[in-house]
């Protein structure tokens, strides 16, 4: 893994590198460490960049407000941010693009989970904040800004609404607790 020290720095991968993926972090949050050294295990993580949110101020035009966040560029423009620390599995997940098919050390399988926001919704935030409470490592795509994504979600679900979660490949439309928590294993 490799640190970004400036803007030339990061706006120079952009430009030679169709894919790169991005681990924004601060030196006083313990979950960036947590993250930086999930990321260093993985295998081929050459194009992997560390960027240092204080340091280096490219992370707002992303919509990048919380730290860790892991972010993919594809051609330059974002194809996936995951905010929150995730499992070294999930992060293997982004970066190899593997199906999610590790067992966790309880036995559990985990599925990737992608949830599907838009601004200012407050189920939004509620559904995100459950998976977080459980540990469950997701990527979150904000539709109001993509219209390419809303459009693909209509296609898959016939519903405009957020939130929605794609779990595993089978979609939750709305904050339904019981469904999410049916498909994902979490009790109670």
């Amino acid at each position: 893994m490799k640190k970004i020290e400036n803007e030339k720095q990061f706006n120079d991968i952009l430009k030679k590198e169709e894919k790169s993926f991005f681990i924004f972090y601060t030196d006083s949050s313990q979950k960036s460490k947590d993250a930086l050294e999930r990321l260093e295990k993985i295998k081929n993580n050459s194009n992997i960049y560390s960027i240092n949110a204080k340091e280096v101020k490219v992370h707002k035009q992303f919509g990048i407000n919380m730290v860790p966040a892991f972010l993919i560029l594809k051609n330059g423009k974002k194809e996936h941010l995951a905010l929150g620390l995730q499992s070294k599995e999930h992060y293997e997940t982004l970066v190899l693009g593997k199906a999610l098919s590790a067992r966790k050390s309880s036995g559990k399988k985990v599925l990737r989970v992608v949830v599907y926001t838009s601004n200012g919704c407050p189920w939004c935030d509620k559904a995100k904040n459950h998976l977080k409470k459980h540990g469950i490592p997701f990527t979150e795509i904000n539709v109001s800004n993509k219209p390419k994504e809303a459009q693909k979600l209509v296609q898959r679900t016939g519903q405009r609404g957020t939130p929605q979660l794609d779990i595993g490949g089978q979609f939750v439309v709305g904050f339904d607790v019981n469904k999410i928590n049916r498909l994902l294993g979490i009790k109670g």
